[in-house]
Parts: structure tokens; C-alpha cells; sequence
């Protein structure tokens, strides 16, 4: 049976059970962290941040600026109304934006991406992935493997790297639509060898790879249709190379190798490919990812994404409201300046939040979190977790499986502990005592939070938030 939470018309912090959830946030800039189930997950009015966890999700931003992000299992992202980001993590996940300007990346697996009205971004990985832009001026990006790209309405862009395979375009518009080669190396028209096939045209890009146009006649290409590389291409291969982007937005992939890239100013997105990479987003609001391989990456300036993929990361959102993610292995992030969002994944994570109000997820495994200034919200997540606020007026979010957590600076009547996604309702139902110099809160059998440095007399019902 499911169980049914709900939020208030404040900012609400709850997590999920390791049963199939109901959640309804109400109004509020509410943040959400899922378990296992499938979960149905509502975020209602307000900028939310939801994480699906393990299961078969449905999850719903509502009206605001939301990020959502899935996780494992087949997942169902509905953004709404907003500027929203949707991230599909493993499994085949279906991502529907809704209004406004959205982005999108659909994480591996065979999925489904629309972005529906407003300019959105749409990026694939491997797996086979179906990317829509719907009305608006999209860029659309099908990553690894075979992938059916349909721009929509208005002027879009399909951006092709190394690795891309065969991707068809089901509604390519001469004149209005620009495909973009430039990563492959390919500075013109001529170098895609293009072909006529009944009623469609094949673009070759080189190693097995290639764009099929339906629709489409060779005749009606031009220059105009395409964006090619610089005489001297400025893009990866399989050494190690030094890429700077313009001062517009650029679409750069490092592909192969231990590559640095520079992105220069705008709104820019890079691929690091396979390799240790080095990636600086300078000015603007820019898509990072890391790849696979041991990458350092900073986003500079602006309300950055940046995700690190496998290996042990080195992440830095910069200035500006950041959201990072480290996925596998054991990584270290810092959110800089700015109100941010730290997710550690799996692995042995480091995560400060430094500057500011932040939110700070440390996922599975061992993780280290601190806030550092500001009012942060600190939630370890599942293994044994080591919590430190920093300035300002923090929350402890525990959730089931905690198992041994400990909180290094508690402030008494300033910071607080929430235990709603527990589901315990008094502080009766804790047992507390005193070991040594620190407090001990034992919710259950193998899940319990030391308290550095605290007196029991100290804990009292004031300091919880209860469900």
C-alpha cells in the first residue's frame, strides 16, 4: 500500500520511504528526496528540486523553475510551467518540459525527450533516444548510439559529435534549421559526401557514423543549412587538445583524450568525452559534463549544470545558482558562491556548499558534507554520513536507512534536525543519551546520529521538525 505525504504552502525538505510514495508538495520552493517504490511525486507551485531515487517514478514539477532528476528506473519527468531541468539518470526514462525555455537530458538507457513550448536544449546519451523539440528555437543533441531527432516549429539545431552513429532528422527545414558539424571537423559542405536515398539524404560524417534527413532533397542543401568548423577546427580527437569557445554560445565535445576546454561567455554546453578533462565554463549559464575519466570541472559565472559522470570528480560551480551532480565514484564537489544544489551519487562523496544557502544531497556511500555559510540543508543520504553546517541556520534531513550519522557543529536553538521523511511524529519515539562528550539519537536498530560536542540535557522537542 502506498504512503500518501504532503507538503505545506511553505519550503518544505521531505524524503521518501522504501515503499512506493505519494507526495503532493502543496505551494512552497520545496525539496524532495525519493527512496525506493514507485513513486508518484506532485511538486505543486514554486521552484522544486525532486529526486526520484530507485523505482519506476512519476514526478510532476508544477508551475516554477524546477529540477527533477530520476535516477534509477524507468522514469515519467513532467517540468511544467518554468524554466525547468530535467536529468532522466539510468533506465529508459520519458522527459516532457512543458512551457518555457527547459533542459533536458535524458542519462542513458532508451528514452524520450519533448520539450514542448519555449527554446529548450535536448540531450541524449547512449541508448536508443527520441528527442522533440515541440514550438520554439531547440538545440538538440542525440549523443551515443541511433537517435530520431524532430525539431518542431520554428528555427532549431541539431548538434553532432564524435560517436554520434546513424541519427535520423525527421523534419529538417532548409533555410530555417542549421545542423551543426563543427565537432566532427567538418568545415564544408562538401565533406559530408551527401547522397540521395528515395526520398531522403545521407550525411557522412566519418567512421561509420552519419545523419539521414527525411524529406529531404540534396539539391535543396547549402552552406546557410549547416554550421562548420573553423579552417583550423577547434575540436577534440583522440589526444589531448585545448579548445576556447567564443563569445557567443558554443557547442563544444572534447571526445577522446585528456582535453582542456575554455567556453568563453554565453550560454555554452560542453561534452568531455572519454579522458581526464578540464572543463571552465567561464560567464554564462553553461552545461558541463564531465564524461567518463578523472575530470576537473568549474563552472566560472552564471547559474550553471554540471554533472561528472564515472571516476573521482573535481566539480566547482563558481558564481551563481549552481546544480551539481558527481554520479559514480568518489568525488568532491564545491558549489561556490550562490544558492546551489549538491548531489553526491554513489561513491565516498566530499561536498561543500560554501557560500550562500545551499542544498546538499550526499546519495549512497560514506559522504562528507558542509554547508558552510549561509542556511543550508544537509541530508547524507544512505551509509555512514558526516554533517557539518557551517554559519547560519542549518537543517539535518535524515531519511530511513541513514544507518550511523554524525552532525560536527549542532547550535543549539539555532540549527535544527528534521525527521519527517522518517515518519516519526515525537520525540518520544527517540531514545537519547550521552556518550562522553557527545549526545546520541538513536531512531531504531542500526540508524542513530551522534551529536559532537553536545550535552543530552541540551536536545530537546524544539530542535526537531516531526512528520
Amino acid at each position: 500500500m502506498p504512503t500518501f505525504t504532503y507538503g505545506t504552502s511553505g519550503n518544505d525538505t521531505l524524503a521518501g520511504s522504501a515503499t512506493a510514495d505519494i507526495v503532493d508538495l502543496l505551494s512552497g520552493n520545496d525539496t524532495y528526496f525519493g527512496d525506493n517504490g514507485a513513486d508518484q511525486i506532485y511538486g505543486g507551485l514554486g521552484s522544486d528540486f525532486i529526486l526520484g531515487g530507485n523505482g519506476n517514478d512519476y514526478v510532476s514539477g508544477g508551475d516554477g523553475n524546477d529540477t527533477l532528476s530520476g535516477d534509477t528506473g524507468d522514469d515519467m519527468l513532467i517540468g511544467g510551467a518554468g524554466a525547468d531541468t530535467l536529468l532522466g539518470g539510468n533506465n529508459q526514462d520519458t522527459l516532457m518540459g512543458g512551457t518555457g525555455n527547459d533542459l533536458l537530458n535524458t542519462g542513458s538507457g532508451d528514452d524520450s525527450a519533448e520539450g514542448g513550448d519555449g527554446n529548450d536544449s535536448l540531450i541524449g546519451s547512449h541508448g536508443f533516444d527520441t528527442l522533440i523539440g515541440g514550438a520554439g528555437a531547440d538545440w538538440l543533441s542525440g549523443g551515443a548510439d541511433n537517435d530520431l531527432l524532430t525539431g518542431g516549429l520554428d528555427a532549431d539545431t541539431f548538434f553532432f559529435g564524435e560517436g554520434t552513429g546513424i541519427d535520423t532528422i525527421a523534419d529538417f527545414e532548409n533555410g530555417t534549421d542549421q545542423i551543426d558539424v563543427s565537432a566532427v571537423g567538418i568545415s564544408t559542405l562538401d565533406q559530408l559526401n551527401a547522397s540521395q536515398h528515395d526520398t531522403s539524404v545521407y550525411l557522412d560524417l566519418g567512421g561509420g557514423n552519419r545523419i539521414v534527413l527525411e524529406n529531404t532533397l540534396v539539391a535543396a542543401l547549402d552552406d546557410t543549412d549547416f554550421i562548420f568548423a573553423p579552417a583550423v577546427p577547434q575540436v577534440g580527437s583522440t589526444s589531448g587538445d585545448t579548445l576556447t569557445g567564443s563569445s557567443g554560445a558554443d557547442s563544444i565535445d572534447g571526445m577522446d583524450g585528456s582535453d582542456k576546454i575554455y567556453t568563453g561567455d554565453g550560454n555554452d554546453t560542453v561534452l568531455g568525452g572519454n579522458g581526464q578533462d578540464s572543463l571552465y565554463g567561464e560567464s554564462g549559464d553553461d552545461l558541463l559534463i564531465g564524461g567518463s575519466g578523472k575530470d576537473t570541472i568549474d563552472g566560472g559565472d552564471g547559474a550553471d549544470t554540471i554533472q561528472g559522470g564515472a571516476s573521482n570528480d573535481k566539480l566547482t560551480g563558481g558564481a551563481g545558482a549552481d546544480y551539481i551532480n558527481g554520479g559514480a565514484d568518489n568525488d568532491r564537489l564545491y558549489g561556490g558562491d550562490g544558492f546551489d544544489t549538491l548531489i553526491g551519487g554513489n561513491g565516498n562523496d566530499r561536498l561543500w556548499g560554501q557560500n550562500d544557502d545551499d542544498i546538499i544531497y550526499g546519495g549512497a556511500g560514506k559522504d562528507q558534507l558542509d554547508g558552510g555559510d549561509g542556511n543550508d540543508k544537509l541530508n547524507g543520504g544512505l551509509g555512514d554520513d558526516m554533517l557539518t553546517g557551517g554559519a547560519g541556520f542549518d537543517l539535518f534531513v535524515f531519511e530511513a536507512r541513514m544507518r550511523h550519522d554524525t552532525v560536527t557543529d549542532f547550535e543549539n536553538d539555532i540549527d535544527m534536525f528534521d525527521f519527517t521523511p522518517l515518519g516519526i511524529t515525537s520525540i518520544s519515539e527517540l531514545t537519547i543519551y550521552q556518550q562522553g562528550a557527545d549526545t546520541v539519537i538513536q531512531v531504531n536498530a542500526g540508524n542513530d546520529i551522534t551529536v559532537l560536542n553536545t550535552l543530552v540535557g541540551d536536545i530537546d522537542a524544539s530542535d526537531f521538525y516531526f512528520g
